[in-house]
């Protein structure tokens, strides 16, 4: 995952995809995960382990968490 003002971007070793902020619906935060909610059927799953206060707080910043 790399986040920035504009977008998120997951890169795999299936593949790679960039989101616009806009396209996250909402986020719902769990204790060890943050599921991004893309629509009512795709969602992504971002483990918060090691995951700095600074990205959250963008993630918090551009989208609405539960």
């Amino acid at each position: 995952f790399v986040f920035t003002d504009t977008d998120v971007s997951i890169t795999s070793d299936v593949g790679s995809a960039s989101l616009a902020w806009s396209s996250v619906r909402e986020v719902w935060a769990f204790p060890k995960f943050w599921l991004f909610l893309l629509s009512r059927s795709q969602f992504l799953t971002l483990p918060t382990e090691g995951v700095g206060e600074d990205v959250l707080a963008l993630i918090r910043s551009k989208t609405t968490v539960s």
